[in-house]
């Protein structure tokens, strides 16, 4: 325990104990939400649901980390955790979302299909625009999506085998992660996603064929002012650039560790998720429904009582 933990916690839970009660609410009343006999009734491919299901309990494990770090007052893991939850609302998004429509082109140069060293077509992945605009050959199904999520992680699974292979001292790893891969499992996904999906999954490692601020933008304005205002700067957390945070300088002027967050930082964080897992739960009602609309009206009114008071 850090030096004077249990001080910092117990003053900022008592401080924001609102807060910490309506984040719990929140994430109980999800919890007790009864899911199957809905899941049942939706039209949504079975293996959608599925995943659809798989990244609802990542968003609760991480709603609840964030109400763990935030007790503690800690800021820091429950920023890093925020965002983790940020990508994992945009995955739900693009696997649920009614249409989503991604343009695929030959990378082309001087009239020729450019290849790999290896002779593979080379292909590449956009939002559709004015030269290419949305189109039935460009949109992708539900099923389809899914695929892409699935194979993605089949292919990040291949490729880290690989990679370590390729390190002298890590070959040993490599082969021991190498022979857990089903490669019929990996034949499978090829032949369900066809060579330019396959090229581009391979070649760009997402599994949209988007990064995060083209797929933001691509699902939402929403998700891409979110994008742009939060998740670029919580960056600097997950990347261990903004190491300045945790120096505190005390009144003499020497230089001492800051081990516990300001507290309205804790705020902050308390906010950000309840904003995020609102999202979460308000996704999941608009395209699979719990029944649950009601409620998350309501949170919405006991959120504005709260965070916006003033």
């Amino acid at each position: 325990m850090f030096p004077d933990e249990e001080k910092y916690s117990s003053e900022v839970r008592k401080q924001f104990s609102k807060e910490f009660a309506f984040a719990r609410e929140m994430l109980e009343f999800w919890l007790a939400t009864k899911k199957d006999s809905w899941l049942d009734k939706n039209p949504l491919p079975t293996q959608t649901k599925r995943l659809a299901m798989g990244l609802h309990t990542q968003a609760c494990r991480q709603m609840r980390t964030i109400i763990e770090e935030c007790s503690r007052c800690e800021s820091f893991g429950a920023e890093v955790t925020a965002r983790c939850m940020f990508e994992t609302i945009l995955a739900l998004v693009f696997i649920l979302k009614p249409k989503v429509h991604v343009v695929t082109n030959p990378v082309v140069k001087d009239g020729q299909h450019l290849k790999t060293k290896d002779g593979v077509l080379r292909y590449s992945a956009k939002r559709p625009d004015t030269i290419d605009p949305e189109s039935p050959y460009n949109e992708l199904s539900h099923e389809f999506r899914t695929r892409l999520y699935l194979s993605h992680m089949l292919f990040q699974q291949v490729e880290h085998a690989e990679k370590c292979r390729r390190l002298g001292d890590s070959k040993q790893l490599g082969d021991m992660l190498a022979n857990l891969i089903n490669p019929d499992q990996v034949a499978t996904a090829t032949q369900w996603l066809g060579p330019i999906w396959t090229y581009i999954l391979q070649e760009r490692g997402q599994y949209s064929g988007l990064n995060v601020a083209e797929l933001s933008l691509l699902l939402s304005p929403d998700l891409f002012r979110w994008y742009v205002t939060m998740y670029g700067p919580q960056s600097l957390f997950v990347h261990g650039l903004n190491a300045v945070v945790h120096v505190r300088t005390h009144a003499d002027g020497s230089l001492g560790s800051a081990f516990q967050s300001d507290p309205d930082e804790v705020h902050r964080l308390l906010n950000v998720s309840a904003i995020l897992f609102r999202l979460f739960m308000l996704e999941m009602e608009q395209d699979i429904g719990f029944g649950a609309a009601g409620q998350l009206a309501n949170f919405q009114n006991e959120f504005d009582q709260i965070y916006l008071k003033d």
